[in-house]
């Protein structure tokens, strides 16, 4: 019998002097898990975009447990995405969707400035 795969959620937040969309971010990824690890790499990771809100700059990936360092590595190696300067990095991982949007909507309204919101 087939073991159930297993999922983990990647809440990870991008830094650019540009606003990207979320196709731009798809791309970037799939790219950068190609370059290091090749289409063998990608298909075991098995990465799914989730989610990806333009307005606060962060999104969701969802990948195969056993292959999250990948995928990590993958998103901390992104330096460029349409010719600007951008960083991806990883705030916080979960097992469950659910979980992880209740953790990132308190990043969400801890990382607002003193003049947003009051």
């Amino acid at each position: 019998m087939k073991a159930k795969r297993r999922y983990r959620y990647v809440g990870f937040k991008v830094l650019s002097p540009t606003p990207l969309g979320e196709e731009e971010i798809r791309g970037g990824v799939w790219r950068s898990i190609t370059d290091l690890f090749g289409a063998y790499g990608l298909s075991k990771i098995g990465p799914k975009m989730i989610e990806y809100d333009e307005e606060s700059s962060i999104g969701i990936i969802r990948c195969s447990h056993l292959h999250l360092p990948m995928l990590r590595a993958s998103l901390a190696s992104i330096t460029s995405l349409r010719g600007n300067p951008t960083a991806l990095f990883v705030l916080r991982v979960s097992g469950t969707l659910k979980a992880l949007r209740t953790a990132l909507n308190g990043l969400k309204n801890s990382l607002r400035t003193p003049s947003q919101g009051l």
